[in-house]
């Protein structure tokens, strides 16, 4: 029987993955960005025992940092792909086609940094009031526009929910004062 997920202590939501699982998702993160800088196909998958978290699909971000400096973040809330090969094929975007930022070059490897965000699933809330920071990410909805922020942003920041719901929908691109009605949803991830 499989244990229940089990709260970070740190704060971050879930802790469902084990140490292992953790390494292998980061390593292949790491080498699919190196693979990117470099010109080469991305790696397959590395072997290892197979952890059918791993081969299921999730929810899942991946920030690249040169140091303390994020330079890359892509993902997606809904699942898409199994959660490896996932990780490796953001991590290599995140690193260099992210437009929002200038892509890694191969002479910053050294100070890279990969962490990863898995996500549990997304629920409605009636409003700001339900949403933690460094509990809860965010999803808000307007139309066809859509903001996500994940849960630690809202606590390296120092949010409370209403802000966090604001920058997500600032980040979106919708105004405080536009008509129609906002949907918000909340979700926890394993962060690492």
């Amino acid at each position: 029987m499989e244990e229940p997920p089990r709260r970070d202590p740190r704060g971050g939501g879930l802790t469902e993955l084990p140490a292992e699982a953790r390494a292998r998702l980061r390593q292949h993160a790491l080498a699919a960005v190196v693979a990117a800088l470099r010109g080469r196909p991305r790696p397959a998958p590395p072997p290892g025992p197979g952890d059918p978290r791993l081969a299921a699909a999730r929810g899942v971000f991946v920030s690249v940092y040169v140091g303390d400096e994020l330079r890359g973040c892509l993902g997606s809330v809904e699942a898409r792909d199994p959660l490896l090969a996932e990780v490796g094929r953001l991590a290599a975007q995140a690193a260099c086609e992210d437009p929002r930022f200038r892509a890694i070059h191969p002479g910053e490897l050294p100070a890279l940094r990969v962490e990863i965000s898995v996500l549990g699933e997304c629920r409605r809330v009636a409003g700001p009031g339900e949403v933690e920071p460094g509990r809860h990410g965010v999803v808000v909805r307007r139309g066809d526009r859509t903001g996500v922020l994940l849960p630690q942003v809202g606590a390296r920041h120092g949010w409370d929910g209403a802000t966090l719901v604001r920058q997500a929908a600032v980040k979106a691109g919708i105004a405080p004062d536009e008509p129609g009605a906002l949907s918000i949803a909340v979700f926890e991830a394993e962060v690492f």
